[in-house]
C-alpha cells in the first residue's frame, strides 16, 4: 500500500537528521533503523458496527530510524522516528456507513464508496535502558517514548447519486490529519556482529487517540441538508515487530 509522500519525505529527512547529529556527537552514539509490521490491537482491530470507536484496522507497515546517545553505562537518550499504517477492512467498515446512514441508506448496487488507511507519523524523544546478557556481545534494550503524533485519517467515504431528487447523499470525514500526543513502548534484542555494526530484533506498543467528526449530508448544487453528525473517538493501538541494523559511531 502506498505511503504518503509527504511523510515519506519527513521519514528520510529524519534520518538524514539522525545521522548528522551521531557524526558530531562526542561520545557513543549509535544510529539504527528497522522495518517491520503493525498489528492493531483493541478497539483499534475491532469491526463491531455498532462501536463508533472501533478502526476496523488490519495488519500493516512500520519504519524506524533511530539514534541513540549513551549518558550512563546502561542508559541513553534517544530519539526516533516512527511511521506505521494500517490499511482498513473496507468490507467491514461499509456496514458501519450504512448503520450510519439508518433509513437514509439507499439499497442500491450504486452506492460508492472510498475507504483507505490508517497512517501515523511521529517524532520522538524517550530513554533506553540496555542491559546486557553477553556483555559486548548481546544486549536486551527497553525504551520509553513520547512526542507528537501526526496522522493521517483515512478516507471512509460514501457517495450515492439520488436521480430521482437529484441530489448526492454523501458520507465522509470532515478532517484529514491531526495531531495527538503519543505513547511509543519497545524492548528488543542487538547483537554485535563486529565493532561497528549490530542487528536488531524489536517488539513495540504504540498508543495515541484520535478524534475527527464524521456527516453525513444530502448535496444539490450549493444547498446542504445534513443528516447525522458522529464525533468518532478512536483508540489506536498496535504492537509492532521489527528488525534491523544499528551502526555504532
Amino acid at each position: 500500500m502506498p505511503m504518503d509522500r509527504s511523510f515519506v519525505q519527513f521519514a528520510l529527512l529524519t534520518g538524514w537528521l539522525l545521522f548528522a547529529m551521531g557524526v558530531g556527537a562526542q561520545g557513543p552514539f549509535r544510529v539504527g533503523i528497522s522495518m517491520g509490521q503493525v498489528y492493531p490491537a483493541g478497539s483499534f482491530r475491532s469491526t463491531d458496527t455498532g462501536n463508533d470507536a472501533a478502526g476496523y484496522a488490519q495488519t500493516g507497515f512500520t519504519l524506524n530510524v533511530d539514534g541513540d546517545y549513551q549518558i550512563r553505562e546502561r542508559l541513553s537518550l534517544s530519539a526516533r522516528f516512527h511511521f506505521g499504517n494500517a490499511p482498513i477492512d473496507g468490507k467491514e467498515y461499509t456496514g458501519w456507513l450504512k448503520n450510519n446512514l439508518g433509513s437514509s441508506f439507499p439499497a442500491n448496487d450504486t452506492v460508492l464508496y472510498d475507504i483507505t488507511f490508517w497512517q501515523w507519523a511521529v517524532p520522538l524523544i524517550g530513554l533506553k535502558y540496555h542491559h546486557p546478557l553477553v556483555r559486548h556481545t548481546l544486549y536486551v534494550d527497553a525504551g520509553l517514548f513520547s512526542g507528537i503524533s501526526f496522522n493521517q485519517i483515512p478516507y471512509q467515504n460514501l457517495r450515492y447519486y439520488d436521480k430521482e431528487n437529484e441530489r448526492y447523499l454523501i458520507s465522509e470525514n470532515r478532517e484529514r490529519n491531526t495531531l495527538t500526543l503519543p505513547v511509543l513502548l519497545t524492548v528488543g534484542l542487538r547483537y554485535s556482529i563486529n565493532k561497528t555494526l549490530e542487528i536488531k530484533a524489536e517488539a513495540g506498543w504504540f498508543g495515541t487517540k484520535l478524534s475527527y467528526e464524521h456527516v453525513a449530508y444530502y448535496a444539490k448544487g450549493e444547498a446542504i441538508e445534513e443528516i447525522v453528525k458522529t464525533n468518532r473517538n478512536i483508540p489506536v493501538s498496535a504492537f509492532s515487530a521489527s528488525i534491523g541494523l544499528v551502526y555504532r559511531l
